[in-house]
């Protein structure tokens, strides 16, 4: 009886031991450990914009004053106006290279939460788009191809060296801050990758400018049929979550999941914010950027992919 109680009173002890080294351990590692949870509520801050993210907060670019208002035709880079507002530019980059592209008005949309958009037109997808360009579509499309950018299709990975692709190009928006001061911003900075807790990759967005064919309603059998641009039905310009009808579409393949990209509430402007939005080609070192990237990107580790449907598809 006397061995037995000498062996509780051991066991005892060597749980007490157990128990106080275990304290010491944890007391001992400042080091905060991460949660499911914790990421969920990442994920949740990100998605709604309730908390400050640090890592959202990315410096403005170093790009030219496109200002639309006076004379742009006096410009040194004009190369013609657009229809329904905007202009067409060619400048050089550094290693004296020809850069065309565009800028027209637009406006601050979506300032917090899931988009499916970057960039829609007038009567677009407003509630889910992050800015609104304020040109005719058409005259757009028009003015990308006369700015020297192809359509195409979009790769079936990312990797800007392969063939038939539409053209790459940047989207960036300007606008003057609080300050008055003249600030510019990558379009990928303004959104906010949900998976990464962080900006989206900077990889431009593909010229696909798509068309299709619509019924001729003078046709008494139906017959005859007119090839037209797609987004100016669906006045879809520039768009996060894959889309058919897009004018620029998101090369990255996470672009079939539509819960995954949001607006990047710690950089964007309050609504209503009146901004230039400037569509270009990249230029060399910018291409050589992508190139890179794309291989980080290659090389991040594979996440189930939620195939979503559009939330007006899905009655949201």
């Amino acid at each position: 009886m006397v061995v037995r109680r000498s062996r509780l009173a051991l066991a005892a002890f060597c749980v007490l031991l157990a128990t106080l080294a275990l304290t010491l351990v944890v007391r001992s590692d400042p080091a905060p450990r991460s949660t499911p949870g914790d990421a969920l509520a990442a994920t949740q801050d990100n998605e709604k914009g309730d908390e400050p993210n640090p890592r959202l907060l990315v410096p403005p670019l170093n790009e030219p004053d496109v200002s639309l208002e006076g004379k742009v035709s006096d410009r040194e880079d004009f190369v013609a106006s657009i229809q329904g507002g905007g202009f067409i530019f060619e400048r050089r980059d550094v290693d004296g290279k020809r850069i065309g592209g565009v800028v027209v008005p637009g406006v601050v949309l979506v300032t917090k939460g899931l988009v499916e958009l970057f960039g829609c037109g007038d009567g677009g997808k407003e509630h889910e788009t992050v800015v609104r360009l304020d040109s005719n579509v058409q005259a757009l499309d028009l003015a990308l191809t006369s700015a020297g950018l192809k359509r195409g299709k979009l790769p079936s990975k990312p990797d800007l060296s392969l063939p038939d692709q539409g053209s790459r190009v940047l989207v960036l928006v300007q606008w003057v801050d609080k300050n008055g001061k003249i600030v510019t911003y990558r379009s990928e900075d303004l959104l906010v990758s949900i998976r990464r807790n962080a900006p989206m990759p900077r990889v431009g967005w593909t010229y696909v400018g798509q068309w299709m064919e619509v019924a001729d309603p003078t046709s008494p059998k139906g017959d005859k049929t007119h090839k037209v641009l797609a987004a100016t039905g669906s006045r879809s310009l520039v768009t996060t979550f894959r889309d058919r009808s897009a004018l620029l579409d998101n090369p990255l393949e996470e672009a079939v999941d539509d819960t995954l990209f949001g607006s990047n509430y710690m950089i964007l402007p309050e609504r209503g914010t009146p901004v230039r939005v400037i569509l270009r080609a990249p230029t060399a070192a910018e291409r050589r950027e992508i190139v890179d990237l794309e291989k980080k990107v290659a090389d991040e580790p594979k996440v189930q992919l939620h195939q979503g449907r559009s939330r007006e598809e899905a009655g949201k």
